[in-house]
């Protein structure tokens, strides 16, 4: 069969099927990093599991529906009961990393960046045996996401900057209002 081809349809073909081979090494290649990937993403989520299992954190994973990473720098939250304080809740913004993966300044600066814009509100929620009842309703409480979590945050100085600038204003305008009401003295003409 191979008698058959002339040498150029021989060289094309070799051609081809050395193409085809590179093609299928490459595959392979890239194949094996994704599951490394997920290999090291697994073995850095079971190590965050079980060391939170032995110091008595809770840790909640941020993933896809189909259990993919989701994008942005949180990966996971740790978090615990205070042990000085019932009331208090100690959380912890965790981004994960697995095998040869370093970490940069501007990783740690991005993260530090989320923990001070943390959101914090609360919430009741009460099952009557037919129907969950949330108190206050989520979507009724004016900036409900807005809070911040720790009084250190770039939301806060804007706010008390505005209220700085608020108050200046009711100030002036009081300061005028209080000169206009004084009693005109009109004094006879020289």
């Amino acid at each position: 069969m191979s008698s058959d081809r002339t040498p150029g349809q021989k060289a094309a073909f070799t051609r081809k099927r050395r193409a085809a081979a590179a093609k299928a090494v490459t595959t392979r290649k890239r194949l094996n990093a994704f599951d490394k990937v997920r290999a090291n993403e697994a073995a850095s989520k079971e190590a965050l599991r079980s060391y939170c299992e032995a110091h008595k954190w809770r840790v909640a994973f941020f993933e896809g529906k189909t259990g993919a990473p989701r994008t942005g720098i949180i990966d996971a939250i740790i978090f615990r009961i205070s042990k000085q304080n019932a009331d208090v809740l100690d959380l912890r913004l965790v981004q994960l990393k697995g095998g040869r993966a370093g970490i940069s300044g501007a990783e740690i600066a991005r993260l530090k960046k989320a923990s001070e814009a943390v959101a914090v509100n609360w919430l009741i929620a009460a099952f009557d045996g037919e129907s969950l009842h949330l108190v206050p309703e989520p979507e009724q409480v004016p900036g409900s996401a807005k809070v911040p979590a720790k009084g250190k945050g770039k939301h806060d100085r804007r706010a008390a900057a505005l209220d700085a600038w608020k108050t200046i204003r009711r100030k002036r305008v009081e300061a005028v209002e209080a000169a206009l009401m004084q009693p005109v003295i009109e004094s006879e003409p020289l």
